[in-house]
């Protein structure tokens, strides 16, 4: 019967790792190479002069450990985009085996993209600029000699108790002022501006 049984190799859990792990032996993890993506920190703090961190592709949220020096992780601002030079280690963890990539340099920071916001910012400070400023009290004056009303726009929170404080402010200058009080959610723009232009007309 002896004769008979078929011979077959045994392996143990840690040799069939073992095995998947040597067989990973690509470019990537035996030269260096280049990886782009957005920087993530992990972590707060170092395990044997290393951070453990992440790095996170542009378009979605795939995303590869990172290991990288205190030294070169002093240079580096969390989420931004980083193109570093480095290589990929292995190691075998709760039986899988886990990539990870060894930081070796930091190529470039990529700039920041400026938003649609943050430009009409900018364009809104440049036509300021642009008219130039006016002192508020040769502006009364001016309208005071040539008898015209002084319009005064008083936007405040819905739940804002100041409105009689406002009036009383006004009493001694209603003959020569015309105001309108402006009820608004502060921070909500789009209902904000509307009554802002109506004001203007």
């Amino acid at each position: 019967m002896q004769g008979n049984e078929l011979a077959y190799q045994v392996y143990s859990p840690g040799s069939v790792l073992g095995l998947f792990s040597n067989a990973l032996k690509l470019n990537a993890t035996v030269n260096l190479i280049y990886l782009k993506g957005r920087y993530s920190f992990g972590g707060g703090k170092a395990y044997g002069n290393y951070y453990y961190d992440n790095l996170f592709s542009e378009s979605d949220t795939i995303s590869i450990g990172v290991r990288v020096s205190a030294l070169l992780r002093s240079k580096i601002e969390n989420n931004e985009i980083y193109t570093l030079r480095g290589y990929i280690e292995k190691s075998i963890k709760n039986s899988s085996v886990e990539l990870r990539f060894v930081v070796d340099e930091i190529i470039q920071q990529e700039e920041r993209a400026i938003s649609e916001e943050e430009l009409q910012r900018y364009e809104l400070i440049q036509k300021k600029l642009g008219k130039g400023s006016k002192d508020l009290e040769t502006v009364i004056r001016e309208k005071i000699l040539k008898d015209e009303p002084i319009r005064i726009a008083n936007i405040y929170g819905n739940n804002a108790i100041v409105q009689r404080d406002f009036a009383e402010g006004l009493d001694v200058s209603r003959s020569i002022s015309r105001s309108r009080n402006i009820p608004a959610v502060l921070l909500h723009r789009p209902l904000l501006f509307p009554n802002l232009k109506k004001f203007q007309h």
